[in-house]
């Protein structure tokens, strides 16, 4: 196998094939890079078949599994002693992305790796799910991000943090309000909500709901940042589902992302189907994925949301206006605090320095 972070490399991911020789260091730093920061251990070591030139790298890999498995087992725990104080104040909740996978063991143990719970409430219910979970001893991540969850201008508060190191991200809603100004999601995940099999009292959201919020967070929110563990999801609950897709799609409709969906509908019948992977399966991938390299990312300026992409006049008025709303989500701060402008001050003398500006 010629290791390449394009197009082959996924084919390899979606269907088991074997390493037919050892990689080189830089290849093994890509692998274990890749392994690291984007979480795919669990895909790596289950999908791929290493030889006995690449058993070291394949033990190191299982060892850093293995600890995301136990960090996993301890974030169960955490998540039933928070979803149990939920359902005494009659919160109505759901667990979203991979956590809600793994709950219900869409995904085999120790595959699917996620660093945080995710749990979705009701806006107006923000305010006293952030005391039980303060109560239950979270709290952000950031120290200087004042006690509190008023300032509701992203999908979700800032992260929070236990005394075990579990991350949880609080939203009030599934889709970011720069994207959707009203979430065509969110209403639907309540409705659809379901308890589930395996965790007496916890809520997860449908499989519509699983696949159409699956579609948005990889090809819309990270805009393929991530690289194809979407179409492992994807392909996971279209197996749990006895390899049926959903006959309502207006919830992609909404997205706008029906035509990306028809296209993973085929990566993944095909993959699963080709055992060779024909150039007409790796051409599909890279249509989707848009060449997409893990090495290569556009620098992002974050101060003001920009980048090195041509913006128009109206683009950079709207970044620089929701800047100042980012801020106070972020900081749990209000415009008018001088706290606060400490904080937006402090951040220009940064940017000028980092920029040289």
């Amino acid at each position: 196998m010629t290791f390449s972070v394009n197009a082959n490399f996924f084919s390899y991911l979606l269907n088991e094939k074997t390493s037919l020789r050892q990689f080189d260091k830089e290849e093994e730093e890509e692998m274990w890079r890749i392994a690291q920061d984007f979480l795919y251990s669990g895909f790596l070591i289950n999908s791929l078949n290493f030889d006995k030139p690449n058993f070291e790298l394949f033990n190191k890999l299982k060892r850093h599994n293995k600890a995301f498995f136990i960090n996993y087992l301890v974030m169960k725990k955490s998540l039933a002693e928070i979803t149990k104080e939920f359902n005494r104040e009659k919160i109505c909740f759901v667990i979203l992305k991979g956590m809600a996978l793994n709950i219900e063991k869409i995904f085999l143990p120790g595959i699917r790796q996620h660093r945080d719970i995710d749990l979705l409430v009701k806006k107006e219910d923000i305010g006293r799910a952030y005391k039980i979970l303060r109560e239950l001893k979270f709290k952000y991540g950031n120290p200087e991000t004042s006690d509190n969850a008023k300032y509701l201008f992203k999908h979700q508060l800032p992260p929070m943090r236990n005394e075990f190191g579990i991350i949880l991200e609080l939203h009030h809603r599934i889709t970011d309000v720069n994207l959707f100004k009203k979430c065509p999601l969110t209403n639907s995940f309540f409705k659809q909500k379901k308890e589930s099999k395996f965790m007496k009292g916890v809520f997860i959201p449908s499989l519509d709901c699983l696949i159409a919020h699956t579609l948005y967070h990889g090809i819309k929110h990270h805009r393929f940042t991530h690289g194809p563990i979407f179409l492992f999801d994807l392909s996971a609950i279209y197996k749990f589902n006895k390899n049926k897709w959903p006959e309502d799609l207006l919830l992609i409709d909404k997205l706008g992302l029906l035509l990306e969906f028809e296209k993973c509908k085929k990566i993944i019948s095909d993959t699963a189907r080709d055992n060779n992977f024909s150039n007409e399966v790796k051409d599909s991938i890279k249509e989707l994925l848009n060449e997409f390299n893990w090495s290569s990312k556009d620098e992002e300026i974050s101060l003001l949301g920009l980048s090195n992409k041509r913006l128009t006049i109206k683009e950079l008025f709207l970044r620089f206006k929701r800047s100042f709303n980012n801020l106070s989500n972020d900081y749990q701060l209000p415009k008018a605090s001088f706290k606060y402008w400490v904080i937006f001050f402090r951040r220009i003398i940064l940017f000028i320095k980092k920029f040289k500006l």
